[in-house]
């Protein structure tokens, strides 16, 4: 019979063991970001990382990331089950990180004048890294899509405004309506929800840049329970999108325990916004560890639903 110092002894061993070997995933989880320092002006100031899929074709699908306040690209990649999708579909994914010298909780600034005018501030620095992206044709020029979490889907909103000629679409995740606010103070006021008619939406939309294209589709997440954005963003970002898009036809795709997810086709029959309400969650990205998307932690959140799979449907990501 072994002695109890050996018992001891093997467990700690298995135990170090099982911690080296977690240690070593997340430093490989994490070698997989690479940050690219030089692409081009930068008036926002952010930092650039790049995840690679494996087997990745030239101009590939690109799908932009924006994190959530008091988070970082490093924590928004994986946990999310954006880097799992990038692996299935073949996208490369594209993470702008705030800082805290721009804003105290490391916010991308969604509401800050010189931030959300286009070729200005933030919004720039990240069009700038799409375009660098695409000039080394890492990236498709048609195929660019943008999702966000709560200030990251605000600032989603934001670049699909302003950029409506680069974007296919976007998938805004705890979000506000774009140009809900132009001050910090403001900002708080669009989070508890500012209600406007379609038309007033709409038109602060078409303010921003005279596009004469189509606008990119989206799809919308917002939890039930969310204590920080009021759920019924989720209408005024309906009233938004739909109201760019003629997106008036209203079809139940699912209704469970779970979640609501309705579809908004236009006159054609053609889904341009969807809506998904996640019934008694809070405020975060919602996962499903189950089916090994993501990892829940900060604002991340196993909700037994896979936001990131769910954008891949509709943006039609594939490899």
């Amino acid at each position: 019979m072994l002695k109890k110092a050996q018992i001891y002894g093997r467990y700690l061993m298995n135990n170090l063991v099982l911690v080296l070997a977690g240690f070593l995933f997340s430093i490989n989880a994490f070698a997989e970001l690479s940050e690219v320092k030089n692409f081009g002006k930068n008036p926002g100031s952010l930092k650039m990382f790049v995840y690679t899929p494996k087997n990745v074709k030239k101009s590939a699908p690109l799908v932009v990331l924006l994190h959530g306040c008091a988070q970082s690209a490093k924590q928004y990649d994986d946990e999310t089950g954006f880097a799992h999708m990038a692996e299935k579909t073949g996208a490369v994914l594209l993470l702008p990180e705030q800082s805290s010298s721009n804003n105290i909780q490391s916010c991308f600034n969604w509401f800050e004048p010189g931030d959300i005018t286009r070729g200005k501030g933030e919004a720039a620095s990240i069009i700038n890294m799409v375009n660098h992206l695409q000039e080394k044709k890492i990236a498709s020029k048609k195929r660019v899509f943008i999702s966000g979490l709560s200030a990251g889907g605000a600032m989603s909103a934001v670049m699909l405004a302003l950029y409506p000629d680069k974007f296919a679409g976007g998938g805004l995740v705890a979000g506000v309506p774009f140009g809900c606010a132009r001050s910090m103070f403001a900002g708080f006021t669009c989070m508890r929800s500012v209600n406007k008619t379609p038309e007033q939406w709409t038109s602060l939309v078409k303010k921003a840049f005279e596009h004469r294209g189509s606008y990119p589709k989206v799809i919308i997440f917002q939890g039930t329970s969310d204590p920080f954005v009021s759920p019924k963003n989720a209408n005024e970002l309906l009233e938004q999108w739909g109201g760019l898009h003629k997106a008036s036809n209203e079809e139940l795709v699912l209704d469970n325990n779970k979640i609501v997810h309705k579809t908004y086709k236009n006159s054609k029959g053609q889904s341009k916004v969807d809506v998904v309400m996640l019934k008694g969650m809070s405020h975060g990205h919602p996962i499903d560890m189950s089916s090994g998307c993501g990892s829940s932690g900060q604002w991340v959140i196993d909700h037994g639903v896979c936001a990131a799979e769910m954008m891949s449907k509709f943006f039609n990501l594939k490899r």
